[in-house]
């Protein structure tokens, strides 16, 4: 029997060599990088790849968060008044994380009521940088070091996220918050945030503390982010209407009809 065959992206990836070929018939994608990558590396024939959006990514825009981003704070302690930026750590070497978070934490010192939440990857534990912020001189209120905790609504009062390649950025973008990339490796970008005007990115010590002052404080920075943002939501609308769970469903339907 040939049973019809569908693959559902479950988060972005680069367009590396580790890509394995995906054998479905269809391959519902997240997005157009996503959706070359795929013909790239998936040998997948373009005709066979639909971009849908990521399902589980439709509860940041049907989702109301104004009471579960008051219930996050009351959590950590921020008032409503405090500047949060998030920085969402990722398996990348230390050293390079050490630098990062320096950098981070002399650019938010400068700006009146910014505080520092170190959100840590699920599959990290949470004493690896509570140790490694103990080995770094920290002015004022230290921050704040997290794991398990109500994400998305973290992202949603969060004045700015910041990561290296992780999908948060892409989470943190269709939730339209400031979004700062930050890359000490020497290499290119894994994923294409900056290129695709989602984020601004950082790529020294010196820019990324830059990049943190202007995008908490200067208004016009702030601004043309926010427009860059809404150009690319014209190009890859399927991340920012919500609708994604309903095109992989309507996908499973026409693959069951086929005779």
């Amino acid at each position: 029997y040939e049973i019809p065959s569908l693959t559902v992206q479950a988060a972005l990836s680069s367009d590396h060599a580790f890509l394995r070929p995906t054998y479905a018939d269809v391959a519902a994608v997240v997005n157009r990088f996503s959706a070359r990558a795929f013909v790239n590396r998936g040998g997948v024939r373009a005709e066979q790849v639909v971009v849908t959006g990521l399902p589980r990514w439709d509860e940041l825009v049907n989702s109301e968060w104004r009471l579960r981003a008051e219930r996050v704070r009351a959590q950590l302690g921020v008032s409503a008044k405090e500047r949060l930026v998030c920085f969402a750590t990722q398996w990348i070497p230390l050293s390079q994380t050490k630098r990062m978070l320096q950098a981070v934490l002399r650019g938010a010192a400068t700006v009146n009521g910014a505080r520092l939440v170190v959100k840590v990857h699920p599959a990290e534990p949470v004493g690896k940088y509570e140790d490694l912020l103990k080995q770094i001189p920290i002015d004022g209120i230290p921050p704040l070091v997290v794991r398990d905790i109500d994400f998305f609504a973290l992202l949603s009062t969060c004045d700015l996220l910041i990561t290296s390649f992780s999908n948060v950025a892409m989470e943190a973008a269709i939730m339209g918050r400031p979004v700062l990339i930050t890359n000490l490796s020497g290499e290119p970008d894994p994923l294409p945030y900056v290129e695709d005007g989602l984020a601004l990115g950082a790529y020294s010590e010196e820019e990324i503390e830059r990049r943190v002052r202007a995008l908490l404080c200067d208004s016009d920075i702030q601004e043309r982010l926010k427009a860059t943002q809404a150009q690319y939501r014209e190009r890859d609308p399927e991340l920012f209407d919500g609708k994604a769970t309903e095109r992989v469903v309507a996908l499973v339907q026409q693959l069951s009809q086929k005779p």
